[in-house]
């Protein structure tokens, strides 16, 4: 199980493309100690913030539903290297209308940025609708300064 440092590091920027820890290994990275992430100087595309992304950790967080991070092992439910449930079902790939459209902008976001795992399964886990999961993972691209891409249209 992930824990909620972890994926704030990650999923908000600072976390760049490695895969996160796992509680099992205290959630540090060889790149953070007590005083927090280090720095290498002049700022990255992976040092943004997204504060759209950081409201939906919140969300998760204070929800009265229950939110359980995992890794993906193989195939199956999940994205990237991440498995989330919410009340005991797997967010991903999710299903119905408009979901097509979100599994496509969400392959896309996280070929080319690994926040996205989290980002995606976490709009739709506190969004539910996929037409607003979309919205939401749109709204962090853009508070990340990242380029457009067709998949997600809007």
């Amino acid at each position: 199980m992930m824990t909620l440092g972890t994926i704030i590091l990650t999923a908000c920027g600072g976390g760049g493309a490695s895969a996160p820890p796992t509680a099992g290994d205290g959630g540090a990275t060889s790149s953070e100690d007590a005083s927090g992430p280090k720095s290498s100087g002049a700022p990255t595309a992976s040092d943004k913030v997204s504060e759209t992304a950081r409201k939906l950790l919140r969300d998760a967080k204070d929800s009265p539903r229950t939110f359980v991070f995992n890794e993906r092992k193989g195939a199956g439910p999940g994205l990237g290297h991440t498995r989330i449930a919410v009340d005991g079902r797997d967010v991903w790939p999710p299903q119905g209308d408009g979901c097509e459209a979100l599994v496509s902008c969400c392959d896309q976001r996280v070929k080319n940025d690994d926040r996205f795992v989290l980002i995606c399964q976490l709009a739709i886990g506190r969004d539910e609708s996929c037409g607003a999961a979309r919205t939401t993972v749109n709204q962090v691209a853009s508070e990340l300064e990242l380029p457009r891409i067709d998949a997600c249209g809007g």
